[in-house]
């Protein structure tokens, strides 16, 4: 064991790759040495995670109880967003990311959406879209029942995430 130790630090001593001048993934695969093809693929700069330049503005939720008078057939959450669109062109549609936490920071529900939703440039859509989840009493595991006592405590932390954009003339950017 101590000659293993001790030819490792032979070899990081003697045969040393200085990351910052090894270029690229490429590069780094040919690297043998365990430590020093780490450290080479620690050292390549990453992009920071682009920002879609259609944003959540706002958002908020409505816990409503059953009312077959207006038509909630089962109590439901309701979150409604509004985006707005730093760009030149108008979009159609969205492709999003909801995540909701409870007061602890824990993960209560994650799940992919889309909306048609029409935002001009440079403007703010309205906040009449909204994603609901409706109480199932035969699934007491359902996104509902999950995420219902951090909304109604509003302890709920919602982050909405933009992963695709549709724009009116056809094409598409993917975050």
């Amino acid at each position: 064991m101590r000659l293993r130790i001790m030819a490792l630090a032979l070899v990081a001593l003697t045969g040393r790759v200085l990351a910052s001048q090894v270029q690229g993934v490429e590069e780094c695969r040919n690297i043998t040495s365990d430590p020093e093809r780490l450290a080479c693929y620690d050292a390549i700069p990453t992009s920071g995670g682009e920002k879609a330049p259609v944003q959540l503005a706002k958002s908020f939720y409505n816990v409503l109880a059953r009312d077959t008078y207006r038509g909630i057939n089962a109590p439901r959450i309701e979150l409604h967003v509004a985006f707005a669109n730093s760009t030149d062109k108008p979009v159609k549609a969205l492709s999003v990311l909801i995540r909701i936490r409870d007061a602890f920071g824990d993960d209560v529900l994650v799940t992919e959406a889309k909306m048609d939703i029409d935002i001009e440039p440079h403007t703010q859509s309205s906040a009449t879209p909204y994603f609901y989840w409706e109480d199932n009493e035969f699934d007491p595991g359902s996104a509902y029942r999950r995420i219902l006592n951090p909304v109604s405590s509003k302890t709920a932390q919602t982050d909405v995430t933009v992963k695709k954009i549709l724009y009116r003339d056809g094409s598409v950017d993917s975050y």
